[in-house]
């Protein structure tokens, strides 16, 4: 509201001013609780690491009002590439195919750094992925055809207890508004949110990975002590007629050797191949 249309209806134009400030101050905490509860309902139902990430991504986005993409890529120890999880505004099956370098673009700098950052324009976000190599460069391209620069992003690292496990993209493609240093806080906190929730499933998988493998052991210890009873009998066979033959001071005749033999070989048989 104007100075002038809060004069002609009798309004102080400084109080119309502060009421219409406080307006926005309650949209924005309205827009952000509905994140937190949103991102609170996929960690309370869902149970598989991508689908989470999905769906935090997505609820983001949604409700932010300033992004029109995302990215959640996650750093990948066992190669030391960062790599993409989930996306969306993308093609994510093209996505997949990016193997980020610590340092590398803006979404590399911050990972290594670990600090958010806050890219306000189209030139900001083109000098920070610069340094992208050219292979990555090629599959963001593809990914991202026909949607135009981004007109502004915020890079977000995602982070337990100081250890770096991954970094949050979220671009604006179209829209008139852009991300402010406000967005970066509150995204930060929720970027902790996604964070704790990644390592949560991550330790799950390992608790379930690590009962399968004790359950795997422990049916190839029954399987081993089964088969171990069933061949003692013909083992014990084996063992003394051929401990015999080795016997350097009996000595068989070529007939009863055979008869060793062939015992040793029915036993096998039985026991190997029936």
């Amino acid at each position: 509201m104007s100075n002038q249309d809060a004069a002609s209806k009798g309004l102080d134009p400084a109080t119309a001013s502060g009421s219409i400030s406080l307006k926005a101050q309650a949209v924005d905490k309205d827009r952000m609780l509905s994140i937190v509860f949103e991102i609170a309902k996929t960690l309370a139902t869902e149970q598989d690491l991508e689908a989470i990430v999905t769906r935090v991504l997505s609820s983001i986005i949604e409700i932010a009002g300033v992004a029109d993409a995302g990215i959640v890529l996650l750093y990948d120890s066992s190669d030391g590439w960062l790599k993409v999880e989930a996306a969306q505004g993308y093609d994510l099956s093209i996505l997949k195919q990016v193997r980020l370098a610590s340092g590398e673009s803006m979404i590399g700098k911050v990972f290594q750094t670990g600090q958010a950052e806050l890219y306000s324009t189209p030139e900001a976000v083109v000098a920070a992925m610069a340094n992208m190599t050219p292979s990555n460069h090629e599959i963001f391209r593809k990914a991202t055809i026909g949607l135009g620069q981004p007109l502004s992003a915020v890079c977000i690292p995602l982070t337990v207890d100081q250890t770096r496990i991954g970094v949050l993209v979220l671009e604006n493609l179209c829209q008139s508004t852009k991300f402010t240093s406000t967005d970066l806080d509150f995204l930060q906190g929720v970027a902790d949110l996604i964070a704790l929730s990644i390592t949560n499933c991550r330790l799950r998988e390992e608790r379930q990975s690590a009962q399968v493998l004790s359950e795997a052991n422990r049916l190839k210890a029954e399987l081993i002590s089964t088969l171990a009873h069933e061949m003692r009998t013909p083992l014990t066979s084996i063992r003394g007629y051929s401990t015999a033959l080795l016997m350097e001071e009996a000595t068989f005749s070529p007939e009863v050797q055979r008869e060793f033999l062939q015992i040793i070989d029915e036993e096998g048989q039985v026991r190997f191949f029936l």
